[in-house]
């Protein structure tokens, strides 16, 4: 198999989510050419969907180009109880970032801010679409809740404190560019942590591409316009969606070393029982839709978006939380199909759902082989 769902890419925090997103990681041996990409060193609970959740984990990326200057403002930010779901009024913005020589820049961004339900974290965003392109960027700022002080100043860190950008096609799970900023300053000029108040702030950050090292270019960020070649999907029809064991498991930060625990875990475990979908197909993205959807992953109908790879790759945060090993509880799940890694009527895949503790500061996959199969 040449896909690999992880804890870290699977679970959905800091741009998250971006993921990672956040979604499944590609396997083609292409070598990373630098350092890691900066974590936070602990985990904001949940992070605002963009764009139908184009959010992509920070975490076991490399950093994989020089960092270019970048500008960001958020004007009017309102503070939100609410990471999930973008809040109803949403302040103003600009930025203008370059990564890997393409610049992105947006002077109408539409921004918001919050604290996450823990009180660790405060996050400031901002979103912009491009209406002819229809490519969506995302700029978040995550910054400990006790260096809010107006007129003060932050530096990032790479640890803490810390600024990512990503850019790709809206409504995807996966952007097709993301860039780190562990250094540079935010500095705030109006507001209060309060629901309901704006936040009014500046950033410079110094921005590197990132890249999981499995893009089949080896890394060059593509064009300006997010295009990238779309796989050919599955045929629509009528399938059945079968789920095999063993589990393969990854446990990290405070879980790590914890995957015993988690290897005996069946399909049925996890709500992962076989069934009948039906495929469809629109706007590139391949639906998966029927009971079997709903019971597995929260949601009758599903959307699996094209990776540069060839991959379909879904990433879902709508199932009901149900108690995990350790005292952990299901927190997301994800799914991805390889149509050129098998017959065109056993198309196969991995299904996984990702655990974690109540404080988030541990997660662990448990994966599973699957085969959607038609007549």
């Amino acid at each position: 198999m040449r896909y690999l769902f992880g804890a870290t890419t699977l679970f959905l925090i800091a741009c998250q989510g971006t993921s990672s997103q956040a979604p499944g990681t590609v396997e083609s041996g292409a070598t990373r050419l630098a350092a890691s990409a900066p974590s936070l060193s602990a985990k904001p609970s949940g992070l605002a969907k963009i764009g139908g959740g184009m959010l992509e984990q920070m975490e076991d990326l490399a950093i994989i180009g020089p960092a270019t200057p970048g500008v960001a403002t958020f004007d009017g930010a309102p503070v939100s109880s609410d990471l999930e779901n973008l809040p109803t009024s949403l302040g103003s913005g600009s930025y203008t970032i370059t990564v890997q020589g393409v610049s992105y820049s947006a002077t109408t961004a539409q921004s918001f801010a919050g604290v996450d339900p823990a009180g660790q974290f405060l996050v400031l965003g901002e979103t912009s679409l491009d209406a002819t392109t229809q490519i969506r960027t995302v700029l978040y700022v995550v910054t400990p809740v006790g260096d809010f002080q107006v007129g003060g100043s932050v530096a990032l860190d790479g640890n803490s404190r810390v600024a990512f950008f990503a850019a790709g096609p809206d409504g995807a799970d996966n952007p097709d560019v993301e860039a780190v900023a562990n250094s540079g300053t935010v500095s705030f000029s109006a507001g209060s942590l309060n629901v309901g108040d704006a936040i009014t702030a500046t950033l410079q950050g110094n921005f590197a591409q990132l890249d999981d090292g499995d893009r089949p270019d080896g890394g060059a960020p593509p064009s300006a316009d997010g295009g990238f070649t779309v796989p050919t999907p599955p045929a629509p029809g009528t399938y059945t969606l079968s789920f095999a064991g063993p589990a393969r498991t990854d446990c990290e930060n405070s879980l790590s070393g914890q995957e015993s625990s988690f290897a005996q875990l069946t399909p049925a475990d996890v709500n992962f029982a076989d069934g009948g979908v039906m495929l469809t197909v629109a706007g590139g993205n391949v639906a998966l839709d029927g009971a079997t959807m709903l019971q597995a992953f929260g949601a009758s109908s599903v959307t699996l978006n094209p990776d540069p790879s060839g991959l379909y790759i879904g990433n879902f945060s709508s199932l009901t939380p149900f108690a995990g090993p350790l005292s952990t509880s299901a927190a997301n799940a994800g799914l991805v199909l390889d149509p050129l890694d098998g017959a065109p009527n056993a198309i196969p895949g991995e299904a996984a759902v990702v655990f974690a503790n109540s404080d988030f500061s541990g997660y662990c996959s448990v994966t599973f082989a699957i085969t959607l199969s038609s007549p």
